[in-house]
């Protein structure tokens, strides 16, 4: 009687195993985290094959010399091989992908999605991952870690612009929503000095319409030929309602937002922070739409002082 039950328990194994082999079944296994970002600016890390190396651990174990990809890194049909593992996009928007991986034979797919919370200040990203029953069992109960570190990896990219960009960048409501300015032209090499007489203008101004300014200077410059540039000077202040021919007014709404790059260091050095944020705009899909203008947070006297300067470049976006 028991090697009749033993006979029957084997028979059903192998009769189970067949079928898993000849009809794979697929589990799920679902993971989620939260970022502070805002929902749209989340989906770029997953949504680029390109990206996934960055915070996909599995992809630690791939050979990145030998890493192909399409034409494109993302959108639909958008592919990445690394020897028999193919991953391809087979749906995506900018906040969605469903990757398609064909690992040597066998088959998983990854879904994964950036969703608002509720106020519009933090982003759950959800991660399902559709395996074979072997591929379940393995990361359910044996490496179980794999899915949570890439995700927490995820996170660190999608919020730390300093590591990836070399300089903190963050996106922002606007700060300074009344600016008094000024508006000239002169030649490139000129440009220091003409911007000077321009604040010492708006002082003088401000002075004797009793108009309460910032520390801060902020300032604007667009080629206007050949040899000269066209420079917006700026000071912050909180009082409206009044203008000349040659100085005016700035009001910028206060719940418009801001991609702003901290700077520190020599002048010469800030054409880095520019392309570093130009980097970060693409990479997020963002659209500028007004004039770009840099804040002065300190006022050097001295040629050292000049060396050690803290500015902050604004990027007024959608």
């Amino acid at each position: 009687m028991r090697r009749k039950i033993l006979f029957i328990i084997f028979s059903l194994l192998v009769i189970v195993t067949g079928f898993l082999i000849w009809k794979p079944v697929r589990l799920e296994i679902k993971k989620e985290i939260s970022v502070n970002e805002p929902v749209e600016y989340a989906g770029c890390p997953f949504t680029d094959l390109r990206q996934w190396k960055n915070w996909n651990v599995e992809f630690s174990t791939l050979d990145s010399a030998r890493m192909r990809y399409s034409d494109r890194s993302s959108g639909v049909n958008a592919s990445l091989r690394s020897g028999d593992n193919i991953y391809t996009i087979t749906e995506t928007n900018p906040v969605y992908v469903q990757v398609r991986a064909d690992l040597g034979g066998t088959k998983e797919y990854h879904f994964i999605q950036a969703v608002s919370d509720s106020l519009d200040r933090t982003t759950r990203v959800v991660w399902i991952r559709s395996l074979p029953l072997f591929g379940w069992l393995r990361e359910r109960f044996f490496t179980g870690k794999e899915m949570d570190q890439s995700l927490r990896n995820l996170k660190y990219i999608i919020e730390d612009s300093l590591r990836l960009y070399g300089f903190p960048i963050s996106i922002e409501t606007v700060k300074d929503t009344l600016v008094v300015t000024k508006v000239a032209s002169c030649a490139k090499k000129d440009k220091i000095v003409s911007l000077g007489r321009m604040y010492h203008s708006i002082f003088e101004y401000a002075k004797k319409k009793d108009v309460p300014l910032s520390n801060c200077r902020m300032a604007n410059f667009s080629l206007s030929g050949r040899d000269s540039i066209r420079i917006s000077a700026g000071i912050p202040t909180t009082k409206k309602g009044f203008s000349d021919q040659q100085i005016s007014i700035l009001e910028m709404p206060s719940h418009g937002r801001m991609l702003v790059g901290h700077y520190e260091g020599p002048y010469s050095g800030l054409g880095r922070l520019y392309a570093a944020m130009e980097r970060y705009s693409r990479d997020k899909r963002l659209l500028k739409v007004a004039m770009v203008y840099e804040k002065y947070l300190t006022d050097p006297k001295t040629a050292e002082d000049s060396l050690h300067m803290r500015i902050e470049i604004y990027f007024p976006i959608l």
